[in-house]
């Protein structure tokens, strides 16, 4: 079995008196992909920004890959909002994040000829990032989440928007990811995504963060699926 790579002790996080969840134990290991279920303003948001380590838990302890703290370059992040620039080529865009990273050019320029490679870009690399189709913004996002070369990449929402074409496009680009060793946290209210992609699903739910095998005992008290415990949790009818 592989080493825990994210690591959550019995982390609660509140804002003034609101709790977003309490006393979340979990791990994920190394070379994962996990899904991510919840409805919306269940503390998804929260949960990625603790492991990002841009927010700190009120009580117990995050480790990323065995650190507490100093593990910003280690996750990578794709938000449901795109990270580029727009007036910049698809190349100068990497470029930029790279120096953002401070990753020295003999080290960032092969890197981003490799990137553009693996997300299907290279053609475009010289092309304004305006100009680029809705697929192929999606997926210079993803880059940009890897330049700084991390052990777990966090995406959220990653197909939405996107037609089925464009849809099983992002998920090779992410199962090539995956295939490379990074870890991965999905983000999705799709369903069949969910389950045939991931290897395992956190569910976010009622200020707790529950396992698959807890759902899954839920699930079995309740006589019910674990499909229909998918569905109410993110309130699919």
């Amino acid at each position: 079995m592989t080493d825990p790579i994210i690591e959550f002790d019995h982390v609660s996080k509140q804002f003034g008196d609101k709790v977003v969840f309490e006393n979340a134990n979990f791990t994920i290991q190394e070379g994962n992909i996990v899904g991510i279920v919840g409805p919306s303003g269940m503390g998804k948001s929260t949960l990625f920004r603790l492991i990002l380590g841009t927010r700190k838990p009120t009580n117990g302890t995050v480790r990323i890959a065995g650190e507490l703290s100093h593990f910003r370059k280690k996750v990578g992040f794709a938000s449901q909002e795109y990270s580029f620039y727009p007036e910049l080529h698809v190349e100068e865009n990497l470029r930029y994040f790279g120096k953002m990273y401070n990753i020295p050019t003999k080290t960032l320029e092969p890197r981003i000829t490799k990137l553009l490679d693996l997300v299907q870009l290279s053609h475009a690399r010289k092309t304004k990032a305006k100009d680029i189709s809705g697929g192929m913004k999606r997926r210079l996002d993803l880059a940009l989440a890897l330049i700084s070369d991390p052990k777990i990449l966090i995406l959220d929402e990653p197909t939405t928007g996107l037609d089925v074409v464009l849809r099983d496009a992002i998920w090779n680009v992410i199962s090539t990811i995956h295939k490379e060793g990074t870890t991965i946290l999905v983000a999705s209210h799709d369903l069949t995504e969910i389950q045939h992609y991931c290897k395992s699903v956190l569910f976010v739910l009622d200020r707790k963060i529950h396992t698959q095998k807890e759902m899954e005992k839920i699930a079995k008290t309740r006589s019910k699926h674990l499909e229909d415990v998918f569905r109410r949790v993110v309130d699919v009818s």
